[in-house]
């Protein structure tokens, strides 16, 4: 079972059994610590996931749309492969505590309360790259400009994104 390491309360099964390699943090709601999930074992079981139902899925590709039983058979079947794949990494996951707490719930707020603006009718690259990284934070933004290997346009749209939001403040 997940439990958390730092109280050992239960954690919810939907959020640990479908962490990901891009998703894989879950919040305890008991000591409000956030956690990180193996992301070898979230890759590997989310993609055996994608694998079994694609196959499945190839086997009966005639008959998926023809007939309304094999319709339903068939996702029956996918879901149950999700779900026995999602407890199978609910039980076996290594979870372990975010050490920078500060960092995540800095962009969890920041990303909950803004939402990236639209593009302009003639976007340049400047304006796209802007959009791209409107959600990173201060100290991933500071990377990038100080990231030689990165073009200028990036440091341009790194740049503005930060002095945008010292303007806010």
């Amino acid at each position: 079972m997940a439990d958390c390491p730092n109280c050992n309360s239960k954690l919810p099964f939907l959020k640990v059994g479908f962490l990901s390699k891009i998703n894989n943090k879950v919040r305890c709601k008991n000591c409000n610590i956030i956690l990180k999930g193996d992301e070898s074992l979230a890759s590997t079981t989310g993609m055996l996931g994608a694998a079994l139902s694609i196959i499945i899925l190839n086997i009966w590709r005639e008959e998926f749309f023809s007939n309304p039983m094999v319709f339903v058979t068939i996702l029956f079947i996918v879901a149950t492969i999700f779900f026995l794949i999602a407890t199978f990494q609910y039980k076996n996951i290594d979870l372990k505590v975010v050490e920078d707490q500060d960092q995540v719930l800095e962009y969890e707020q920041f990303s909950k309360m803004s939402q990236a603006p639209d593009l302009p009718e003639n976007p340049t690259f400047v304006d796209k790259l802007k959009q791209k990284h409107f959600h990173k934070t201060d100290d991933q933004l500071l990377r990038i400009i100080n990231n030689p290997k990165m073009v200028d346009e990036a440091h341009r749209a790194a740049k503005e994104l930060l002095d945008e939001r010292s303007e806010k403040t």
